[in-house]
């Protein structure tokens, strides 16, 4: 984010203020989550400086905390739970704000505070000073973090960072702003984002872009002064409030978001609100660090599988050749017992003719000293049995390793494809999963206990509040007046499962592989008939990986029997009782 953003942000949630602060989290040392409310609005306010994520805004994740919470947490909720949110201050535009709290002391007397969020680089942190904005902060009482620079320091007030560049709400003149720019060092993009206050690279691109200035030219003064231009509309569009909040995605499948048009971009989505903007990044930008974190955890257990799985067979390996070289335990017992040599307890070897070979010749057996050549005969025999049962076991063991090790290569392939190049993000979260179960599946098998970290619980912001369905969810219309919806993604099927179904409604999936789910409603106090769910599963089949068999089978249950399991991965669902049709597709 950058501080032309939060500026936006800061400006939209300061007219949902006084927001009264009823719980304080921190499940990570750069992460604070604000549970807040008035009559109007509850939300949650997340401040976060997480390596790539920085952010600050609403967001409906759910995150585990630690058992024991910190010390900074405890004096948060000691000093301003049960108090109220009442300003949000920044400085200049930069990646500084200041909010505002009315808190209380030991006494319960009303005391003011001031929380820092330092986004500003190195140095950022999260520090709670006594105190309010209007006083520039008093001194500081703790920090989210260890200070490191001479902005937070214990007992002092905060030190925002220097720097004189321009502030875009403020009413500098174009040809001012020009000749700073013309004056800047290095390419268009550097001395764009090093002279105007607040401004991130993907805002520069979009301006540049605008002026028709490239990105890695220095800039001229015709350059600079038609750069300035396009700023002076920036500034405009700042002062007035109007904002196209969006949310993009790059090539590489980066997503991002800003409160500003970027013109050398096309959005993914565009939303009415800063907030619901950011909240829709925030899910979106989890989601893909979920993804990457645990493909790599994943890849990590592939080859820690692969490795141990390697070594057994290996090892097996060595004791199946030994196994299979038992043929000539049995010849020493066959020679011992027709050779007629009667050896006693306490010979070491014995010669015989060996008429296997030809022509026949003479060899000599080994022999165990504590035994006669009779009873080395049968335990040449024994032995040799016994070889052969291993060498059977053993072969069906090789086999069944070799075909894990096989699993395990297909898993590490798929999760490195995923990181590339996966189909969509909601299907690919679900392929990892079903890959995981695998590769677990795999491992338990051989003996390898390996066990992938889940993807952590969160609840990602409601997309349909006013009860319309997703674009992706195709509806048709039966003959007998049924209705059909067909999901075209995991979360048009959890929206199936989660919001459109009702008593009486027939859910169908095609069984053991993905697909759409479909959901048949009757018509109002009618029971579906045959026709309707044969036409129903025909199309769950044909929306399904197994379209190009020439018969598939089909589940359906009564929708109201379909669950969606807590923290389940998007289009998972659980479901008991149902029947199973066959659908032929010639």
């Amino acid at each position: 984010m950058d501080g032309i953003t939060l500026y936006c942000i800061r400006k939209e949630l300061s007219g949902y203020l006084p927001l009264k602060v009823q719980k304080i989290q921190q499940p990570s040392p750069p992460v604070l989550v604000f549970s807040l409310w008035n009559p109007s609005l509850r939300a949650k306010l997340v401040l976060s400086l997480e390596g790539r994520l920085p952010f600050f805004g609403f967001s409906a994740e759910r995150r585990e905390n630690p058992k024991a919470p910190s010390g900074f947490c405890l004096g948060l909720r000691k000093r301003l739970e049960g108090g109220s949110l009442t300003a949000i201050g920044q400085e200049s535009m930069d990646r500084v704000l200041y909010l505002d709290f009315t808190g209380h002391d030991d006494f319960g007397n009303a005391v003011p505070f001031t929380l820092v969020l330092d986004m500003a680089g190195k140095g950022a942190n999260i520090g709670l000073f006594k105190g309010s904005d209007s006083d520039k902060t008093g001194e500081l009482i703790a920090a989210a973090m260890p200070p490191d620079g001479d902005r937070f320091c214990a007992d002092r007030p905060y030190t925002p960072p220097e720097g004189a560049r321009v502030d875009m709400a403020g009413p500098t003149g174009t040809g001012e702003v020009g000749a700073l720019l013309k004056s800047a060092k290095g390419p268009a993009l550097k001395a764009l984002t090093s002279t105007v206050q607040g401004m991130g690279r993907d805002l520069a691109l979009s301006v540049l872009t605008q002026s028709g200035v490239e990105p890695d030219v220095p800039l001229s003064g015709e350059s600079a002064q038609a750069v300035a231009t396009a700023l002076s509309g920036v500034s405009q569009d700042l002062l007035r409030e109007r904002y196209v909040p969006a949310v993009y995605e790059t090539v590489r499948g980066d997503v991002f978001f800003h409160a500003l048009p970027l013109v050398h971009l096309q959005p993914v989505k565009t939303y009415k609100s800063v907030l619901e903007a950011a909240e829709a990044f925030r899910a979106l930008s989890l989601d893909k660090a979920d993804e990457e974190t645990f493909a790599f955890v994943c890849l990590g257990l592939v080859s820690q599988g692969h490795k141990k799985l390697e070594s057994r067979l290996s090892a097996q390996w060595e004791d199946l050749v030994k196994a299979e070289d038992a043929e000539h335990y049995r010849l020493w017992g066959e020679l011992l017992n027709s050779s007629g040599v009667s050896a006693r307890p306490g010979t070491k070897e014995v010669e015989v003719l060996d008429y296997y070979k030809d022509p026949p010749a003479p060899t000599v057996i080994p022999l165990d000293p504590r035994y006669s050549s009779r009873d080395n005969a049968r335990n040449y025999f024994a032995k040799y049995a016994k070889m052969v049962r291993a060498a059977r076991v053993l072969r069906e063991s090789t086999h069944k390793l070799r075909v894990q090790l096989e699993r395990l290569k297909e898993i590490g392939e798929f999760l490195v494809a995923q990181g590339c190049e996966g189909p969509s993000r909601d299907d690919s979260v679900i392929e990892i999963g079903r890959a995981v179960d695998l590769l677990e599946k795999a491992a338990a098998e051989a003996g390898v206990s390996v066990r992938a970290r889940r993807r952590r619980q969160r609840v990602a912001p409601a997309e349909y509040p006013d009860g319309t369905m997703p674009a992706s969810i195709q509806e048709l219309s039966g003959p007998d007046g049924s209705q059909i919806y067909v999901g075209g993604n995991a979360k048009a099927n959890d929206y199936l499962v989660s919001k459109l179904k009702k008593p009486g409604d027939i859910w169908l999936h095609a069984k053991g592989t993905r697909g759409a789910h479909v959901l048949l409603r009757p018509p109002s106090g009618a029971e579906p008939s045959d026709e309707m769910m044969l036409h129903a599963a025909r199309i769950a089949a044909l929306k399904s990986q197994a379209s190009g068999a020439t018969k598939v089978e089909v589940d359906l249950v009564d929708a109201m029997r379909v669950k969606k399991p807590r923290g389940g991965a998007p289009g998972f669902v659980t479901y008991t009782g149902q029947k199973t049709v066959v659908v032929s597709l010639t």
